[in-house]
């Protein structure tokens, strides 16, 4: 995520990762396929928002969150 330049936090209460980075933000919750995702400022000005399920959800493996990498990168505009 470092050389995307974007911005990840972590909540260990809600086990989940928010991901901010080129104008969008999704949502990764450990044990869930679903990846919810918003235009940054969908909030405020009604932009575009939505959900993805992907194959396998995010886990924690030897105390690191293994995230589905190829989902997280199409939402961000990467191939």
């Amino acid at each position: 995520m470092r050389d995307w330049r974007c911005s990840l936090f972590h909540s260990a209460d809600t086990r989940a990762a928010t991901i901010d980075c080129n104008g969008k933000v999704c949502k990764v919750t450990i044990g869930s396929p679903i990846i919810t995702w918003a235009e940054a400022d969908a909030w405020l000005y009604g932009g575009d928002a939505g959900m993805i399920e992907t194959d396998s959800p995010a886990v924690i493996v030897d105390n690191r969150t293994l995230v589905p990498l190829r989902a997280i990168s199409e939402i961000f505009g990467y191939e």
